[in-house]
């Protein structure tokens, strides 16, 4: 994203964070692209932090840059029966912290299904202690990319680019 010393990239920011307001209706974020190593790798902040109980965010203040964490698919929640939950790792009784982002759930499900849910794997980048909630947990997902795997599929991904290109 940016080194030490250098200002941020405004567009790396935007693919991190999303750019979302409370009021917003739309996210953006890169689809992702296959790495040079040949892995589906993808950088976001944990959602649903808020929803959490207290004892997740005493959790995420103990949490270190590559420590690992778990992903439980949610069939049966309310909300939505992709969700894809964010659990600290075993060795912390796999305590529910958030929630992988809405839009990159089905990939998750798909790679879980393809790769192996055991080679689907997501631990800290960053805790950001003093910012808000939304932007407190900086993950990374990494996973083995499979020949038949494309992400972002379906109607519900509309790249700008292509939006701006009609225009």
């Amino acid at each position: 994203m940016f080194g030490r010393g250098q200002a941020p990239d405004p567009i790396a920011i935007l693919g991190v964070t999303a750019g979302r307001r409370a009021t917003d209706q739309v996210e953006v974020f890169p689809c992702p692209a296959r790495g040079k190593d040949g892995r589906y790798q993808c950088d976001f902040f944990v959602h649903g932090v808020r929803w959490s109980a207290p004892i997740a965010l005493e959790l995420i203040t103990t949490l270190k840059p590559g420590d690992a964490l778990a992903l439980s698919h949610e069939p049966d929640n309310p909300q939505d029966a992709n969700a894809v939950a964010v659990l600290t790792a075993a060795t912390l009784d796999g305590q529910h912290i958030g929630y992988v982002p809405r839009y990159l759930c089905a990939d998750v499900l798909a790679l879980q299904a393809l790769a192996g849910t055991e080679r689907v794997s997501l631990y800290v980048r960053r805790v950001n202690s003093d910012a808000p909630l939304q932007h407190r947990l900086l993950c990374r997902l990494s996973s083995p990319w499979p020949d038949s795997f494309e992400p972002c599929r379906g109607d519900e991904y509309t790249p700008i680019v292509d939006e701006l290109a009609s225009c």
